[in-house]
């Protein structure tokens, strides 16, 4: 009997210093991963639209469209002596999770860039999205009804063997044009500060 309860308080304090120890790793990582996490979006935000070097958080996207966002979970407008356009992060469901990915829009409603920041999509096949050459179909393109891959009657050539991850990308290229369509419809682009948060991107 006495075994077994020194056993099960041996048991107990393992358990505890076991809990402490990934508790202080973690959060001496977390840190660190979201350190990165923002670097990995600043360099985003400059890649997809050049030139434009200060970025403001788009405060309260959600009320604005009520709820209305599709696969759009965050948008910077783009800052300095005039409006110079859009950055919007987007996360659509592709075949191994959401595919994190952000899109330049510039002030004329044209796409400028798209960079793929996080995904987990099936090596040698659905990681082909990530290359220039299939995210650059889509520089130029400004209407989000156009934007479908070519065996749903788009213009845009799919990643041989990964139309669903194709697909993903393609919903979110299309879901940040419209929003900033909708966006420049209700008039709080223009100037990119009638409704633009205070949190920078630099």
């Amino acid at each position: 009997m006495r075994d077994t309860i020194r056993l099960s308080v041996i048991l107990g304090i393992i358990c505890v210093i076991s809990a402490l120890v990934l508790s202080g790793m973690y959060s001496l990582t977390r840190d660190r991963i979201e350190q990165a996490n923002a670097r990995k979006l600043e360099e985003a935000l400059a890649q997809v639209l050049p030139g434009q070097n200060s970025f403001k958080a788009f405060e309260d996207l959600g009320n604005a469209l009520n709820g209305s966002l599709g696969s759009v979970t965050e948008v910077y407008l783009a800052s300095g002596d005039d409006f110079g356009g859009i950055a919007a992060k987007a996360a659509p469901a592709g075949y191994g999770g959401p595919i994190e990915m952000v899109v330049g829009i510039a002030r004329d409603g044209a796409v400028r860039g798209v960079r793929i920041i996080s995904q987990s999509e099936t090596p040698g096949l659905g990681t082909e999205v990530t290359r220039d050459a299939f995210t650059g179909q889509f520089e130029g393109r400004s209407t989000p009804e156009s934007l479908k891959v070519k065996q749903d009657g788009g213009s845009i050539d799919a990643v041989t063997g990964a139309t669903i991850s194709s697909r993903a990308v393609t919903r979110g290229v299309s879901d940040v044009l419209d929003v900033f369509h909708r966006l420049s419809a209700l008039g709080v682009l223009a100037g990119g500060s009638s409704s633009a948060g205070e949190e920078e991107q630099n």
